[in-house]
């Protein structure tokens, strides 16, 4: 299909959205039809339609994509026009301390209101930007007490780091607190905690008061939610953070909750718990900013996966993973692969590595950390150590047992684009942000267990990253996941709100 042709059908989708009054399948279809144009030769006139496109559906950073990572397609000098004016215009409006927001990051930002109680629930899609929009509401309300509570200490450490250098002039004023034995409080702090962490300083400080809580990956309140039925009873971790947001609504009264593909329901415990705690909900599950396009690999020979044929020789699933894996990744197209089990990950490098040294295809980086983050591990572990062979060949293997510091790293090298591929179990959904193109999925199931609707959304979420690509590729490679992926999703729950919950 030609470019007129796409923007035909662009254009009649886009009225077609309108009439309906829902843009959610209308942004899908631009992520889509940028994802063609980037490889295009672009004129003024282009980048004037992609510039009114992207301001209609209220994404303006798809153009600064554009033109950030593709300028060689780009034109060198650009009429300005009425239409390029208006679209300066619309950016200025979603611009916000120096930073551009999507519409429907204002659109959250426009609800914290001063002088008002401001409580609400957002249920958005990984690539929202969801603790980004955090900074911001604090910048605008001027909050002098922060606390901003996440499941585990890879991502308090992720949100430390962005303190500490990406906002640092905006949060200088700031004491930061990440231990709950640091007594020393200032005029202003943020606290960025765990739930467990939370507590334990809320014990220690009984009548201490926030003036917001932000609490990250809240659907952890209910075991069930993310484990199978079989499963029952409750864990450390969900008794802490129904404790750890029970305590947060009696000590704040602005606060944002936030997760992703949640189905929260009208007549359930969880809204017996918004209605008592004034909470207003947030739904933007449809805003998939950065378009998914699934290809189920089933028997035949031959794909075209978004535009790439890819042909294989080979029945088995080893192979194909491998084949498609090496076929599709890049430095700025990497890929994920998803594995139900240790073992697994660890088989699917070696696959990688084999077919890497078939292809002769050669991994070599510059990178300084990457070089010493090797050798540190050959010299305190083993240089025959599956992880240290794997980063040799650019391949990051993240599952329950490598050691977290060593996880982290391998996320960074990975994000940075430094590791292509990154074979990983479920511990890549568990308060882990990546930059992959591509997720590939060799499983439907959670070790022994079947996945639920929120595990399949949230692993396949990991395709395509906001600010980096216009479109991510889902490829499910022999099993159901699919099915699953489009099956009636559970209602988030609230034990405590419950009077039929078996309470321990």
């Amino acid at each position: 299909m030609d470019k007129q042709q796409r923007a035909i059908n662009i254009i009649k989708s886009y009225y077609l959205a309108e009439e309906q009054n829902d843009l959610s399948d209308m942004i899908k279809s631009v992520c889509s039809y940028f994802d063609f144009m980037k490889n295009q030769e672009l004129s003024s006139g282009d980048i004037d339609f992609l510039q009114d496109l992207s301001n209609s559906i209220g994404i303006p950073q798809y153009v600064k994509l554009l033109e950030r990572d593709f300028s060689a397609n780009y034109p060198a000098q650009r009429e300005i026009s009425l239409s390029t004016l208006a679209s300066y215009y619309n950016e200025a409006n979603l611009t916000k301390g120096g930073q551009i927001l999507h519409r429907y990051q204002k659109n959250v930002l426009d609800m914290f209101i001063v002088g008002q109680n401001n409580r609400f629930i957002l249920s958005a899609p990984t690539s929202f930007g969801k603790t980004f929009i955090v900074y911001e509401i604090i910048k605008k309300m001027r909050y002098k007490n922060v606390v901003l509570i996440f499941p585990t200490i890879s991502l308090l450490s992720e949100n430390f780091d962005k303190l500490l250098s990406n906002f640092s002039d905006s949060f200088n004023d700031y004491k930061i607190h990440t231990l709950s034995e640091d007594d020393e409080i200032a005029e202003k702090n943020i606290w960025i905690f765990t739930p467990e962490r939370f507590l334990s300083f809320t014990d220690k400080h009984e009548s201490q008061q926030f003036d917001f809580v932000f609490i990250d990956e809240i659907y952890k309140i209910d075991n069930e939610f993310i484990i199978d039925k079989e499963t029952t009873g409750e864990n450390e971790r969900d008794i802490a953070y129904r404790v750890a947001l029970s305590y947060a609504c009696k000590k704040s009264n602005d606060m944002l909750l936030a997760g992703p593909y949640m189905n929260m329901g009208n007549k359930n415990s969880f809204a017996n718990f918004i209605k008592d705690n004034n909470f207003i909900v947030i739904n933007y599950n449809d805003v998939e900013i950065v378009n998914k396009t699934i290809t189920d690999i089933k028997g035949k020979k031959e794909y075209n996966i978004d535009g790439i044929r890819i042909e294989l020789d080979e029945n088995s699933k080893y192979s194909k993973v491998c084949d498609i894996a090496v076929r599709l990744t890049n430095s700025k197209e990497n890929t994920i692969i998803y594995n139900n089990y240790k073992s697994g990950t660890e088989r699917y490098a070696k696959e990688i590595i084999s077919r890497l040294n078939q292809k002769k295809k050669h991994f070599q980086s510059d990178d300084p950390i990457y070089r010493m983050f090797v050798e540190h591990l050959e010299n305190t572990y083993s240089a025959e150590w599956i992880i240290v062979k794997a980063l040799k060949y650019g391949i990051g293997i993240h599952h329950g047992l490598v050691p977290k510091y060593i996880q982290k790293e391998i996320i960074n090298l990975f994000n940075r684009g430094v590791l292509l591929y990154l074979i990983s179990t479920t511990t890549i959904t568990e308060g882990v942000n990546t930059s992959a193109k591509n997720i590939i999925i060799t499983s439907s199931k959670k070790g022994k267990k079947i996945l639920k609707p929120f595990d399949a959304k949230n692993i396949a979420g990991r395709a395509g990253r906001f600010l980096q690509h216009f479109s991510g590729r889902v490829i499910i490679i022999g099993n159901n996941f699919n099915e699953i992926l489009t099956s009636k999703e559970d209602e988030l729950q609230h034990k405590n709100y419950d009077i039929d919950s078996k309470k321990t």
